[in-house]
């Protein structure tokens, strides 16, 4: 029981988090709601991505060295005209604590410049020592807008979990987070990032990066976020159809988060 009781606030903490596909997105120290990567869809469902290609990725996380936060998982986005479709499916954990997780989001233009997305996320966690196991279900919405402002600018607003303000279960879901993001490409090779979040009952959060891509082979990113971490580092490579990321974060206490993810372009990127 005492296992029990310690366990499901580790559950809690990292339930219901951004979900992890979008890789590329961690060099700059945060979820991407504002950024138009291929996977951004899974962290922003208006996200409208950079290509109408098919695109299928694995991905794996270690944070901290901790096994039981440790994740792998698979996604999968689409787009065609103004419809952008993803889909992910991730694991966390060992056999004493494992978690199961689908997030589906799909996005639409609602204007010239303006997209309108929802997301949806069901997760199963289950707690297993001898003589005792234990499963919760659980789910959350998102919420997501995206707006290219001004040439060369794009604005991303995302609200998870609106629902558990009507929540009366005894596990409740997350409470309502909400991530705003700013994006600006002086030219075709930098972009700098700016996004916050702020979760109910918990200080607000505030990150920044910066991303260089000299050629369409090789990319560099940097950034920092406001809650004890120093600082991300992404690099990316591309060759023809098939994308490698990695991402380091280093936290202040907790130690290094590393982050791999290799993406595979099914159609001809346009």
């Amino acid at each position: 029981m005492s296992l029990r009781i310690f366990l499901f606030p580790v559950v809690l903490l990292t339930s219901f988090a951004a979900l992890a596909s979008n890789i590329r997105s961690r060099g700059l120290a945060m979820e991407g709601v504002s950024l138009t990567d291929p996977m951004a869809l899974l962290s922003n469902p208006s996200a409208p991505g950079d290509t109408n290609a098919s695109v299928l990725q694995a991905f794996a996380e270690d944070r901290y060295g901790i096994e039981l936060l440790a994740s792998r998982g698979v996604a999968f986005a689409s787009g065609k005209a103004r419809q952008r479709i993803g889909v992910e499916l991730t694991q966390t954990g060992t056999s004493v604590y494992n978690r199961k997780r689908i997030g589906l989001g799909t996005g639409i233009n609602l204007f010239q410049k303006a997209r309108f997305g929802i997301g949806l996320l069901g997760e199963a966690q289950s707690i297993r020592v001898p003589q005792e196991s234990s499963t919760r279900l659980a789910w959350s919405s998102v919420l997501g807008w995206y707006i290219k402002a001004l040439p060369g600018t794009s604005i991303g607003l995302v609200v998870t979990g609106p629902e558990s303000l009507l929540s009366t279960a005894r596990y409740r879901l997350e409470q309502p987070t909400l991530r705003f993001g700013l994006s600006w490409n002086p030219n075709r090779s930098v972009t700098w990032s700016l996004e916050t979040t702020q979760r109910a009952g918990s200080p607000t959060i505030l990150s920044t990066g910066l991303r260089y891509q000299p050629n369409k082979s090789l990319e560099l990113a940097c950034g920092w976020r406001s809650d004890h971490m120093l600082l991300s580092l992404g690099v990316g490579f591309q060759h023809k159809k098939c994308r490698l990321d990695l991402a380091f974060e280093q936290h202040r206490q907790l130690g290094t988060r590393s982050s791999i993810s290799l993406l595979y372009f099914l159609s001809t990127r346009r």
